[in-house]
């Protein structure tokens, strides 16, 4: 029979208290349903411990809120292990409603690095699976079309020659083997589109190949 976790003591538990705003004990289990994507129902089976928390949730949380969760110590982390606050999520909001010059820069070379790592899984994949990777990013491809509800322009997106004719020309082809071989590493990064970002900052992006 599985364990129940502690009410007190659960991630998500957590996560509602840090969240919440001067003078309330925490946010509700609906609120935070509402914030991250998921179903109450679903946040309250995860408080009781009738269902894990899995990574698919945990992300949902991270691009939501900013806040990662430290599995080994058991605490909501922000940026190098920094422990998460509520002045922590309100920034991170305002940078996803709101974003400045920086972090639309700092947006822009996420987008290089996931080029990068996707080229770089195809590279070093072995023969026999480079189909089963192939289905699984066609696949999630898909799922995200559907999940953020992208319905126009359809034809660029299911026709392979009119994508590479709009976004892959010898120049860009150039600047994004030479980012991927160099492994867009910070001083990479300092030295092309998003000159001036903080290396902080750049980390902030995620790991890199």
């Amino acid at each position: 029979m599985r364990k129940k976790t502690k009410d007190a003591d659960n991630p998500l538990r957590k996560l509602r208290e840090l969240l919440a705003t001067a003078g309330r004990e925490r946010i509700s289990q609906k609120e935070l349903a509402q914030l991250i994507g998921i179903s109450a129902n679903t946040i309250r089976k995860i408080e009781f411990g009738s269902r894990s928390l899995t990574d698919t949730v945990l992300t949902e949380v991270k691009v939501a809120t900013g806040a990662r969760w430290d599995r080994e110590r058991r605490r909501w982390t922000q940026l190098e292990e920094k422990l998460f606050t509520h002045e922590d999520y309100t920034e991170h909001r305002r940078r996803m409603l709101n974003p400045s010059t920086m972090d639309q820069a700092i947006q822009q070379s996420t987008v290089v690095l996931i080029h990068c790592r996707i080229e770089w899984l195809f590279d070093n994949v072995p023969e026999k699976s480079r189909e089963k990777l192939r289905s699984r990013v066609d696949y999630f491809l898909e799922r995200c079309k559907r999940d953020f509800k992208l319905t126009t322009n359809d034809a660029s997106f299911y026709a392979p020659g009119v994508v590479l004719r709009t976004l892959i020309t010898p120049d860009s082809l150039r600047h994004r083997n030479r980012s991927c071989k160099s492994g867009m590493n910070a001083k990479s990064l300092r030295s092309s589109s998003v000159a001036g970002v903080p290396e902080r900052s750049i980390r902030a992006v995620g790991p890199v190949l």
